[in-house]
């Protein structure tokens, strides 16, 4: 599990793609509504996983209890819209106060242990579980995610996750009232705050004619007028 994929994509550290190391939320632009309330309801995961975990001692106690912490966010809409680029800022605004794990869900259908095992060992490391790109096109892929999902949220672990694919729409909930189905349709939501995240292909701005940045407009705009 710990180990990089063929391709390099994934590290044994279980974090972000190289191309994600230095992605903040501050950086991220969004580029309509649905942009804007993804990114609030990220920073807002972030500050209460943060709160959970390293507020004194004493808040904790004689606090008011649950933050309103929730079991996690799913990020949901068509590529190029800066999911895994609000994924990875959540990674980066927790590390290292609070310990987090960043994989690709090929990653977790690739793996040879037992849904509820694989799902320990994560907890072992990470009280927070990052899932980038979770493609739900095969039935038991998606049983062996459901699976994984709910040891997590009994072991306490907080999970994000992005894909395109919303929970009703999911293979598996064609297949009758089972509890599998009634899983994804009624539990998933009341577990995770689902958030559609709409927009245009930021790579598709990059091809147009004219001048793009993706990050901070004054040092790309620093880089651009070396190369141009």
């Amino acid at each position: 599990m710990n180990q990089p994929t063929t391709d390099g994509r994934r590290s044994a550290a279980l974090t972000p793609p190289t191309r994600f190391a230095e992605v903040r939320f501050s950086p991220y632009r969004p580029q309509n509504v649905m942009q804007a309330e993804a990114l609030r309801e990220a920073e807002r995961l972030a500050g209460q996983i943060r709160e959970r975990y390293t507020a004194p001692w004493w808040k904790r106690v004689f606090g008011n209890g649950d933050n309103g912490l929730r079991g996690g966010l799913y990020l949901v809409g068509p590529v190029g819209t800066g999911k895994t680029h609000l994924l990875a800022s959540i990674y980066h605004a927790l590390q290292p106060d609070v310990p987090c794990a960043f994989t690709h869900s090929s990653d977790l259908f690739r793996a040879r242990q037992r849904p509820e095992d694989y799902a320990r060992s994560l907890a072992e490391q990470a009280r927070v579980l990052l899932i980038d790109e979770v493609e739900l096109d095969d039935p038991a892929a998606e049983v062996r995610l459901i699976h994984v999902l709910k040891t997590l949220r009994d072991l306490g672990v907080t999970v994000a996750a992005t894909s395109n694919a919303e929970p009703e729409k999911f293979v598996s909930a064609q297949f009758g009232r089972d509890r599998l189905e009634r899983f994804i349709s009624e539990e998933f939501r009341n577990t995770y705050h689902v958030v559609f995240v709409g927009g245009e292909d930021f790579r598709q701005r990059l091809a147009k004619p004219g001048k793009a940045w993706v990050g901070p407009r004054e040092a790309t705009q620093a880089a651009m007028r070396l190369t141009f």
